[in-house]
């Protein structure tokens, strides 16, 4: 869905780049982390489920893992339920 891929672009130079919310930037942070994790010890699944961009860098990650989110939830939750929370928190940081 390219609004979603678009919207997660947005949210990213909104509130992590600008460091508005320090929640929304640490909470970033610790999905940086899962982001190396998701993508090397679960090649198989992430291959599945992200595209080969996804891998490129940080921020298709990001963008491609905001899709999924909205998109994909229960898949996400059950294969990537470290990731999907990382998510949660970012997107809803109340």
């Amino acid at each position: 869905n390219v609004a979603l891929h678009e919207f997660a672009h947005a949210y990213y130079l909104q509130y992590i780049v600008d460091e508005k919310d320090s929640k929304i930037y640490n909470a970033y942070q610790n999905f940086v982390l899962l982001q190396n994790t998701t993508t090397s010890l679960d090649l198989i699944h992430a291959e599945k489920m992200f595209t080969s961009n996804a891998t490129s860098n940080e921020y298709e990650f990001w963008a491609e893992s905001v899709e999924l989110y909205f998109e994909k939830s229960e898949e996400l939750k059950k294969i990537f339920p470290d990731l999907y929370d990382a998510l949660k928190l970012i997107l809803n940081p109340r």
